[in-house]
Parts: C-alpha cells; structure tokens; sequence
C-alpha cells in the first residue's frame, strides 16, 4: 500500500467540526466483502442484511488466515470473509483498527468458521 493512500481522503470523510468530540465506540463484525475501494481507503462488508462501510487508514492491522501481515488493502478481495475491529467514527463509518481474512472468496465453499 503506498504511504499516504487514502490520508486525505479519509480526513476529508472523518473530519469534525471545531469543538466537536469523536464517538469511539469499539466494534466486532464478521462478513463478506462486498466492495473494496481502494482510492477512498473503503470497504464495505455485508453479513444477514446489516452492512457496514470501514474507512482503512495507514496503521490498520491486515492480516491475511494464517495471521501473516498483509501488504496492504489491495490483498483484501471482494468475496473474501473478514473478522474486524474498529471505531466508530461517524453514522454508518467505522476506522479499522483490525482486519483479519478468515477465508478467501475462492474457499467460500465449506464455513468460514471451520
């Protein structure tokens, strides 16, 4: 991932007016990658009818199923499952703190869980 993707974009989206204080509630979701945009720094995740859009910023932990370090958010696919961790940040936004691929979209015959 090339240093500074997305910063820009990203501040843009989470930016709060003066004065104002970030909700940082810490979210768990587990689902299917739907989207990746990788000029926003965006994923959007969908799991039973509950979708979530995750902002991805330099810092965030990718891990790909056996826990080895991702290059960056061009090694997530559209397809693959995902556990995530991240912050709240704004209504139907959350920061990725943690991203780890359960099972890739090519494996997505059996369970994620198995």
């Amino acid at each position: 991932m090339k240093k500074g993707l997305s910063v820009i974009a990203i501040a843009s989206l989470l930016a709060l007016p003066m004065g104002a204080t970030a909700y940082a509630e810490v979210k768990e979701f587990i689902g299917e990658v739907v989207r990746v945009n990788l000029a926003k720094g965006i994923l959007d995740l969908v799991k039973g009818g509950r979708h979530l859009r995750l902002a991805v910023r330099q810092g965030a932990e990718l891990l790909d199923e056996g826990g080895q370090p991702l290059k960056g958010l061009k090694d997530i696919q559209v397809g693959d499952y995902v556990r995530q961790e991240c912050k709240v940040q704004q209504k139907g936004l959350c920061l990725a703190t943690k991203i780890n691929i359960l099972k890739r979209a090519w494996q997505m015959e059996g369970s994620p869980e198995e």
